[in-house]
């Protein structure tokens, strides 16, 4: 019984994660595209993937320590 409650709660639960999360998504991605508008946002994105692997996954970690 309580076992089937808590499928049921978490089952919704994941389900209104994600529905919010494709809301989100859709959004997020109208953003990133007017942003990829900016000529200063083109430069960044162009000297980002001329950097070899490890400093590029170095810049991700960035704002995770900033955030610590």
């Amino acid at each position: 019984m309580i076992k089937n409650l808590f499928k049921f709660i978490f089952t919704w639960l994941f389900f209104i994660v994600i529905v919010f999360e494709e809301f989100v998504w859709s959004i997020f991605e109208r953003v990133t595209q007017y942003l990829s508008k900016f000529h200063l946002v083109q430069k960044l994105e162009a000297f980002v993937s001329r950097l070899p692997p490890a400093l590029c996954l170095s810049l991700f970690l960035i704002p995770v320590v900033l955030m610590q």
